[in-house]
């Protein structure tokens, strides 16, 4: 993927002009890349979650699977997303079955809605996770 096409998807999704930092940009683009598995530790504030998402909207017919184990972490994350409108969901222990029956059809899809699935490690361990 090359750094035109991360830049133009980083301003056509997120509405940012530029990266926060040169480390953010790297990380991006040799996830983007898809040769290496990459671990990105920085301080809070300096665009992590990004890390992930933008890269989230550069393949079609992907999902981006991001673990969490805090609910209000995750509810944040997919508040941010829907008003990006970026299709981001979450299976976790408070959603009603008919919630978690639509996300996973929607899953099981060539080409499901979502982009971002978060889930905790708790339901990450269950058999409805692992036969997805």
């Amino acid at each position: 993927m090359d750094d035109d096409t991360i830049r133009k998807a980083l301003n056509t999704h997120f509405k940012h002009e530029k990266f926060k930092s040169k480390l953010q940009k790297r990380a991006i683009r040799e996830i983007s890349q898809r040769k290496y598995d990459v671990l990105v530790t920085m301080p809070t504030g300096s665009g992590k979650s990004l890390c992930y998402q933008l890269p989230a909207m550069l393949y079609e017919q992907k999902v981006t699977i991001v673990f969490s184990p805090l609910l209000a972490l995750i509810k944040d994350q997919i508040d941010h997303m829907k008003a990006l409108k970026i299709t981001a969901v979450s299976l976790n222990s408070k959603i009603l079955k008919a919630e978690r029956d639509a996300i996973i059809n929607d899953l099981k899809l060539v080409t499901p809605k979502t982009k971002l699935l978060y889930i905790t490690p708790e339901q990450a361990a269950t058999n409805t996770f692992k036969v997805l």
